[in-house]
């Protein structure tokens, strides 16, 4: 074969593929009449997925359990006494006067708790007694003050 046979060779070689390429994708793309008939005999994606749910959930049933053979710690709750119920700020339980919770400063040695009483800031530790309320504990969160023999706890 000379040059110009195998190009006329190769053209019609890629024309044939090129109509075989254009022949699928046609026949994919128009709708046949005759496969339409059986699509309604074939069960739709989602009924199969709902029915094969439903088997599954119906048959499996959730296990859990620890792959290490160790069962999980109960922790203890604490029990409150009835002493240290009456400790915590009922609603209804009030001081005469405003006590504002400020914050604290942290020391080495000590902590100092800011609180405002009567619109005057003090800076106390616990112990200290200040115009009849005595600081008897805080945290970053609330502090615990008496003010004639009665507990109460101020939020910040």
């Amino acid at each position: 074969m000379n040059k110009r046979n195998r190009t006329y060779f190769l053209i019609g070689l890629a024309v044939v593929v090129w109509l075989g390429v254009i022949y699928r994708l046609v026949a994919y793309l128009t709708p046949n009449k005759e496969n339409n008939s059986s699509l309604k005999d074939i069960p739709t994606q989602a009924s199969i997925v709902k029915k094969t749910e439903k088997r599954l959930l119906d048959t499996s049933k959730m296990h859990y359990r620890d792959p290490f053979g160790v069962s999980p710690k109960k922790t203890k709750k604490s029990k409150i006494n009835s002493a240290r119920k009456s400790q915590l700020l009922p609603a209804d339980k009030k001081l005469p006067f405003p006590v504002v919770y400020l914050g604290f400063v942290k020391s080495k040695k000590s902590i100092f708790f800011s609180i405002s009483i009567k619109s005057k800031q003090y800076l106390i530790k616990k112990g200290e007694k200040i115009e009849d309320i005595k600081l008897l504990s805080g945290n970053s969160k609330f502090i615990k003050i008496t003010y004639h023999s009665k507990v109460f706890t101020v939020k910040r």
